[in-house]
């Protein structure tokens, strides 16, 4: 099935910082049409007597259909409770990605690719279990949602955990 348009939104509490944790696998284009992984910074500690500790700035890599680009955003800090909404516009001739960070009406992290894409399922979270996460929601839409239903979601689903907290 061609896309046009589409608009996912996960909600994640990552506990603990891991190199190359699958997020998100959706099937397609011949084999994988996305894939979205976490990818921690490696610093050097010259405290500690392993030389190699994962820092709290992270980043995220998209692959995207057969495009052989690996797409990586801006460092952020990963850890923690977050909601990522990202949106994929083709209506132009080229697609357009977005990723957007909680209730943030721009977005962190955007990039332009030449691949249609064409889903499949079964859509798969945390292939390989690498991520140490709660994780706490994920929607997709076969269309772009706007700034505002984009933040009523977040608000949502921010008061949802709010309210579960409360009920324990």
């Amino acid at each position: 099935h061609k896309i046009e348009q589409f608009s996912i939104i996960f909600g994640l509490d990552i506990l603990e910082n891991k190199k190359n944790g699958t997020i998100l696998t959706i099937p397609g284009n011949q084999n994988t049409a996305l894939t979205i992984t976490t990818n921690a910074n490696i610093v050097e500690d010259e405290n500690s007597e392993n030389s190699e500790n994962i820092s709290n700035y992270s980043y995220i890599t998209a692959r995207v259909g057969d495009d052989p680009t690996r797409y990586d955003s801006p460092p952020h800090i990963l850890e923690g409770n977050n909601i990522y909404t990202m949106t994929y516009d083709n209506s132009k001739g080229y697609g357009v990605i977005s990723f957007y960070l909680n209730k943030n009406d721009r977005p962190f992290w955007q990039f332009n690719t030449k691949t249609k894409l064409y889903f499949d399922s079964p859509i798969k979270l945390n292939e390989g279990g690498k991520i140490n996460a709660d994780f706490k929601a994920f929607i997709i839409y076969d269309r772009l949602i706007t700034t505002a239903q984009r933040i009523y979601i977040v608000n949502f689903i921010n008061n949802y955990e709010q309210q579960e907290n409360k009920s324990k």
